[in-house]
């Protein structure tokens, strides 16, 4: 006889509407009640998640720990999720979600004695298609989610990009498909047949599942008793039962014939969380760059005699995996919220500034600086050997220095240029900045001097020389050895961009506009794009949003004009172009730097108007191209339309693309040839209730009236295939700046250039450099999607073991080989395969 399965769970929110703190004490009222459900009836079963919320509850009531590890014990109360928040999963790194199952799990198993085995993502806007590779190597064995998903079956084997599988479980009518049962038994049994009806079409066993939970939910007390007088009726046509999660899973499982395999990712839904609220995204990943670099510095520091500081780090952890929560990273939140958001991103960004400045003083303490001129350690954080832009300000109390020279650690000049802010009466430089080309070694540095009076040999062989603005009205050109760029004055846009090796443009010539602003009217909310929210959607979205200059209610940049200038330095070419219009005022920068492949963009912007979406546009000579974005751990190829892209999204024919890089920006669309970066959604609430919503809990922040904003992408043409290009490596290089630091000129035990860590082949990145118990714990990926033999990662310092762990630092017990020497270790990766080495 078929079986249906009855879910009692209650869905946690950790921070939406109210406050952290009010949606805490709302929760623990669920919890006890839970308790004592569980312990008025043995047939009663229920599901937590989210050490955010378990660990203050216990926290708070103490007294009530050894009722919950009873109810643990005897299988009544599941523990599911094993994260600290229900993490968003599009728009955080891969090591944050790593971080959130390291936290939530950590804390089960150490307060509870138990391990997570059950996926919990039942309210999370989309899934990566790394997620099942990611469960996998965190110690999970089923995945239970509600979003986002559209097939005739609602259990299946999920294999991610690296062939890695999971069982998993969509419930196809929502995590609250079983609330509002009726409490009298007749209509309890119309429901429960109802249900049953609507469900078993996806259940391919003969096991049938309905969850019963919705947000902050309480045990439905009539349940056990419902149930029994049900399976007590000898005409029942399938029985019924109270369960688990994990005894629903189980059975399902195992009773199914065959099993269907997914692959891919689950996505798009609730396209308008990818940029309303667009400061959550940024902060977020400037975080998570933070966090990797002061992990990676103490690190070294430590392994070198240093301070160990991993307590702040992990202090610093917690604030930017609450944050990650999926409503929270969604831009959903009222006023009140987003305040305590930005407190947490300060919190967390102190204690992370206080561990990388701490860290970097002690290693360029020790290195020797010794030579003319004032010394400058360049760090770069990044397991390769990089070459990119460095800055420095320096000042000089004497007025005899007219000039200045940068030279490398051997005493060869590089290129550089100095914009002097202060000048003594004679002419002398006071203060000046230094933009300088640095050649930096593999999460390393490298000791740099600033040369008083020197020349740099490097001469800009591209400056125009034209008074641009007098003799030059209609064209301005920025050239490096790598391209040629044309702007409009007139309209602030990018009007063609070649690539100098093969002569191929990239602009589109009938629609000349690189770089236009674009402001449409969006009416939705912050989870939907013109639209309210759709609140059960649970079923990918394919709409799309196409460019439409034409379009009534959109306003282009291209049409308002505005004044210019062009800066022709040594190392820099820059175009800038301001404008104040009736919708806000826009600043953006053009640079392109000597001997770096990257187009840099900064674009300033201040909203004046509510209800309207901020998108900019590149319409490319590409036709019929291949999107191609960055996803945690891996990369994807996708549809024309909006989805959330990590740092890079990528458009290409045979032979050539044109990469978009962006910071903390993830609204990527690429229609009709024409790349789209969705900046800002300036929209609040339109309509909702539940989950402590009040209409008076304002929410007008959203409409980002009058708020500076400031957004940082990069363009890269390229020829040849997009993983020829080397665009993840790219992207981290934009995200992570190299660091230039002034120091004293001293003897030191380091050299003047030394790399810590090294991947020596150009393939492969690492996510994570941290000090791990007793080691070092280092974590390397594929990006590519191409098998990478024989990498191999060299050390300065003496290897005495490697180990293979899973990505929580448990030691596998069986590997794929991995061979070591005194100085570094080899070891092969599959397509999109992340190891974790300690």
């Amino acid at each position: 006889m078929d079986k249906m399965y009855i879910l009692p769970h209650s869905h946690y929110d950790a921070e939406v509407f109210l406050p952290r703190g009010e949606y805490l004490e709302i929760g623990y009222k669920v919890v006890i009640d839970v308790l004592n459900a569980l312990k008025s009836d043995p047939e009663y079963r229920f599901a937590l998640d989210q050490s955010a919320y378990i660990q203050p509850f216990l926290k708070a009531y103490p007294e009530l720990k050894e009722d919950m590890l009873e109810m643990v014990r005897s299988g009544q109360l599941e523990i599911v999720g094993g994260m600290h928040v229900m993490s968003d999963l599009n728009m955080v790194s891969g090591e944050s979600i790593v971080r959130q199952f390291e936290s939530g799990k950590g804390f089960f198993r150490k307060e509870l004695g138990i391990d997570v085995k059950t996926g919990w993502m039942i309210d999370t806007f989309g899934h990566n298609a790394q997620m099942p590779q990611i469960m996998r190597k965190c110690g999970f064995d089923h995945y239970v989610f509600c979003r986002v998903a559209d097939q005739d079956r609602s259990e299946f084997l999920w294999e991610g990009l690296d062939g890695t599988s999971i069982s998993a479980f969509w419930m196809p009518y929502h995590y609250c498909t079983f609330c509002g049962s009726p409490g009298w038994f007749e209509g309890f049994r119309t429901f429960v047949t109802d249900q049953y009806n609507r469900l078993k079409p996806y259940s391919k066993s003969g096991h049938v599942a309905a969850a019963e939970g919705g947000d902050f939910t309480h045990p439905v007390r009539h349940d056990p008793e419902f149930v029994r007088i049900w399976n007590r009726d000898a005409k029942r046509p399938f029985d019924l039962t109270l369960a688990t999660p994990r005894e629903y899973l189980d059975a399902a499982f195992k009773d199914m014939k065959t099993v269907s395999v997914v692959k891919g990712e689950l996505n798009p839904v609730f396209q308008g969380c990818y940029s309303a609220r667009i400061r959550v995204k940024q902060q977020n990943r400037k975080l998570e760059d933070l966090l990797y670099e002061a992990e990676a510095w103490n690190a070294i520091d430590l392994r070198y005699g240093g301070i160990d500081r991993s307590q702040y780090i992990l202090d610093a952890w917690e604030p930017v995996l609450f944050n990650q929560v999926h409503d929270v990273m969604g831009g959903v939140q009222t006023d009140r919220v987003f305040e305590n958001v930005q407190k947490r991103w300060n919190e967390a960004g102190y204690l992370a500034d206080l561990v990388l400045e701490g860290s970097l003083d002690r290693i360029i303490e020790r290195a020797d600086t010794r030579s003319e001129g004032i010394p400058l350690a360049v760090m770069n954080p990044l397991c390769w050997d990089r070459t990119d832009k460095a800055y420095a300000t320096v000042g000089f109390d004497s007025d005899d220095v007219f000039s200045l020279a940068v030279a490398d650690s051997a005493g060869t000049a590089v290129p550089a240029q100095a914009d002097v802010l202060e000048r003594y009466p004679n002419g002398a430089i006071r203060q000046a900045k230094l933009l300088f080309i640095a050649k930096c070694p593999a999460l390393g540095y490298e000791v740099y001097h600033v040369l008083k009076n020197g020349k740099s040999p490097h001469v800009n062989m591209w400056k125009t020389g034209k008074a641009y603005g007098m003799e030059e009205l209609d064209k301005a050109v920025l050239e490096n050895e790598f391209y040629r760029i044309e702007c409009d004055p007139w309209k602030g846009t990018i009007t063609s961009l070649v690539l100098k090796k093969t002569g191929q443009e990239y602009i589109d010539p009938d629609m000349p506009y690189g770089n236009m602003l674009v402001r449409d009217e969006d009416n939705g909310d912050f989870w939907e794009i013109g639209a309210p929210l759709r609140a059960g959607s649970n079923r990918p979205a394919h709409r799309l949003f196409p460019l439409d200059i034409h379009k009534i209610n959109t306003e282009l940049s291209i049409d308002k004009g505005g004044t210019f200038s062009v800066t022709e330095g040594d190392v820099c070419m820059e175009f800038k172009f301001v404008q104040s219009a009736g919708c806000g005022d826009i600043a953006t920068h053009v640079r392109l730097h000597s001997g770096l492949p990257l187009i840099e963009v900064e674009t300033s912007l201040v909203n004046r108007d509510k209800n309207v979406r901020y998108r900019v546009a590149f319409p490319t000579a590409i036709k019929n191209g291949v999107t191609t974005h960055e996803i945690p751990f891996g990369s994807i190829e996708r549809p024309e339309g909006e989805y959330p892209a990590l740092n890079w999204a990528d458009y290409s024919v045979p032979g050539y693309g044109l990469t978009l890089f962006n910071c903390g920006i993830p609204g990527n669309a690429t229609v009709d040839g024409k790349m789209m970066l969705s900046v800002m959604k300036c929209t609040g609430f339109v309509s909702y209730s539940g989950g402590g919503y009040d209409p008076d809990n304002s929410a007008e922040g959203g409409f980002e009236i009058g708020v500076p904003h400031v957004f940082r992408y990069a363009l890269m043409p390229h020829d040849g295939n997009w993983r020829d290009a080397g665009l993840t490596r790219r992207g981290m290089e934009f995200n992570h700046p190299l660091i230039a630091r002034k120091a004293s000129s001293h003897k030191g035990d380091m050299p003047s250039r030394i790399s810590f860590v090294k991947l020596c082949d150009q393939q492969t990145v690492s996510s994570c450099v941290r000090s791990f118990s007793h080691g070092l714990m280092l974590r390397v990926w594929e990006p590519a999607g191409r098998a990478a033999s024989g990498v191999r990662v060299d050390l300065t310092w003496k290897i005495m073991t490697v180990e293979e762990t899973d990505m929580l630092g448990v030691k596998l017990e069986k590997t794929d080989p991995v061979s070591a020497d005194e100085q570094g270790f080899i070891f092969d990766l599959k397509p999109y395969e992340v190891r974790t080495f300690i």
